[in-house]
C-alpha cells in the first residue's frame, strides 16, 4: 500500500475512535447557552426555570448566572433565584442585575441546552 494511503487510513482511525469514545467530560456536552430575551421564565419554589415541550411532554430545567468563586478560583453556575428582582434584557439575552459599590454589575444568565 502507498504511504499516503496509510496516512489516511490512520487519521480516519483516529477520528472514528474518538467520535466512538465520546467527549472526555460530562463539561462538553452539558455546556451552558445563554438564554435568549423570547424565552419565557417561570417562578418555580423561587428560582426561574425555562420550560419547553418536547415528545416527552414539557421539560423544565433551572436557569442559572456565574459567581465568582472563592480564593480567585473560576467561576461557577448557581441557580437564579426570582425573588432576587426582575431580569433585564440586554443585547439579545436575559442578565441579572445588582448594584454594588462599583454601581450596577449585571451577569448573564444560563440554561442547558435542549437534548
Amino acid at each position: 500500500m502507498s504511504k499516503p494511503f496509510l496516512t489516511v487510513l490512520a487519521a480516519v482511525a483516529v477520528v472514528s475512535a474518538t467520535v466512538l469514545a465520546g467527549p472526555a467530560s460530562g463539561a462538553t456536552s452539558r455546556a451552558y447557552q445563554k438564554v435568549p430575551s423570547g424565552v419565557v421564565l417561570k417562578n418555580k419554589s423561587g428560582y426561574y426555570i425555562q420550560c419547553y415541550y418536547s415528545g416527552l411532554g414539557e421539560i423544565c430545567e433551572y436557569v442559572y448566572s456565574r459567581v465568582p468563586a472563592s480564593k480567585g478560583g473560576s467561576s461557577k453556575l448557581q441557580r437564579v433565584k426570582a425573588k432576587n428582582g426582575p431580569l433585564k434584557r440586554r443585547s439579545g439575552y436575559y442578565t441579572q442585575c445588582f448594584y454594588s459599590a462599583l454601581g450596577e454589575q449585571c451577569e448573564t444568565i444560563y440554561m442547558k441546552p435542549k437534548r
